[in-house]
């Protein structure tokens, strides 16, 4: 089976090794940041790419998400 270009998703506060596309990192970026000042520099981000094919990403528990 053909492998796929995922990401994971994790920050400096409750996000660890969550895997999703790049759009949906984006999006999810873009929502924790809605909630915060725009002075503020508390949230750090880091992702990952891995490298797995879709069943594979499918039996991810945040797959659901």
């Amino acid at each position: 089976m053909e492998k796929k270009l995922y990401y994971q998703l994790s920050d400096n506060v409750d996000v660890w090794n969550i895997t999703m596309t790049l759009t949906d990192c984006f999006e999810w970026i873009a929502s924790d940041m809605e909630g915060l000042d725009e002075n503020s520099n508390d949230v750090e981000y880091t992702i990952n790419p891995v490298w797995m094919t879709q069943d594979e990403f499918y039996n991810l528990p945040e797959a659901s998400i």
